[in-house]
């Protein structure tokens, strides 16, 4: 039975490559880099580690003994590929995997210990336990809940695509984001980015869109939304007619759509607007069946499992690509960054 991998993304924050970067056009020698910071899992005195994980279609796997699931097999570590080109060109599409394991303490356990050991201090001792001893405490508990908590893995699947000077990671956190940068960065010896901002707000956009009850560049409304404003609340629709009346009247009262469910060609998501600026993630990503029949159409039923990876992979990567490019321009383009030197404004490259 033929392998189906999972879409790609789950989430989207695209970035802007700023110029070339040699090691880019260089699989082996990317490889090479990245081999340096292989995935491993923390230390007991550590509550997380992350590092690069052996793609799909370079990972060797086996059929189970029902031959329904695959098993995968680790290969020697001389012999893993943490690059995958799944066209065959590094200029085309490289597609990399950042494994985190992190240790699961919950919150609430470290504050039941702590109010016991707390508790015992001025029951006994007769004393206020102060800021300085009560961070000491904490550590201790912390350290101590380490040992015993349970490892969590979390995969972030990043894109590179350099003819389009594109880098599409897997999250919509900002923080995780910048994780992966940095370790591209540490091994291609600075990687040139920045965020791409749009000269519309998302916001604006949104809104009108909501106010016209309909979308602009073969985008389409779904039935869900998150409006608010500063001063005067939110306003939350899920599973509802977006088009309504009432939400004109949401806009009316000067409420902002800041989250809004659409359709662009085969891809559902959510498109949110970050922090107030002119930037943009996407949220819950999902892939229509006609992206796997495409694959089907042109390969036939029955691929080898490493083909149809790399198969689905080529057409989610394009897909992707083509939404960040339209969902940019329906914002009004891409904001390019300008300084000022002397009487000159230049643009920042």
């Amino acid at each position: 039975m033929s392998f189906k991998p999972p879409s790609l993304f789950r989430a989207l924050s695209a970035y802007r490559l700023t110029s070339d970067v040699p090691l880019l056009s260089d699989l082996a020698g990317l490889n090479e880099q990245l081999a340096k910071n292989p995935e491993r899992l923390p230390t007991f005195s550590q509550l997380s580690a992350h590092g690069w994980r052996p793609t799909l279609a370079t990972r060797r796997y086996e059929q189970d003994q029902e031959g329904t699931d695959p098993e995968f097999l680790e290969d020697d570590l001389a012999d893993r590929r943490y690059v995958n080109a799944p066209d065959g060109r590094a200029s085309s599409l490289i597609h990399l995997e950042m494994i985190k394991w992190e240790r699961q303490v919950p919150s609430w356990e470290v504050k039941n210990r702590m109010r016991e050991r707390l508790d015992k201090i001025e029951t006994n001792e007769k004393r206020k336990v102060y800021k300085k001893e009560r961070d000491q405490i904490k550590d201790e508990v912390v350290k101590d809940a380490m040992i015993k908590a349970f490892v969590k893995a979390s995969v972030i699947n990043v894109l590179i695509l350099p003819e389009h000077r594109l880098v599409l990671i897997d999250n919509a956190s900002a923080r995780k984001c910048e994780e992966v940068l940095s370790m591209l960065r540490e091994a291609t010896n600075g990687l040139p980015v920045r965020p791409i901002t749009t000269r519309i707000e998302p916001c604006v956009t949104m809104t009108e869109w909501l106010r016209r009850k309909e979308a602009t560049n073969d985008f389409k409304l779904l039935d869900g939304l998150y409006m608010q404003d500063d001063e005067k609340g939110k306003v939350v629709m899920v599973n509802q007619d977006v088009t309504d009346d009432v939400v004109i009247d949401h806009l009316g009262h000067g409420l902002q759509a800041t989250k809004l469910a659409l359709a662009h060609d085969e891809i559902y998501f959510v498109l949110e607007q970050v922090n107030n600026a002119s930037a943009f993630v996407i949220r819950k990503i999902y892939h229509s069946d006609m992206v796997a029949d495409q694959f089907c159409a042109a390969n036939g039923e029955g691929a080898d499992p490493i083909t149809e990876n790399n198969g689905l992979h080529i057409l989610q990567a394009e897909s992707l690509r083509k939404l960040v490019t339209d969902l940019t321009e329906a914002l009004g383009g891409e904001q390019t960054p300008t300084t000022v030197v002397g009487n000159k404004t230049e643009t920042v490259h």
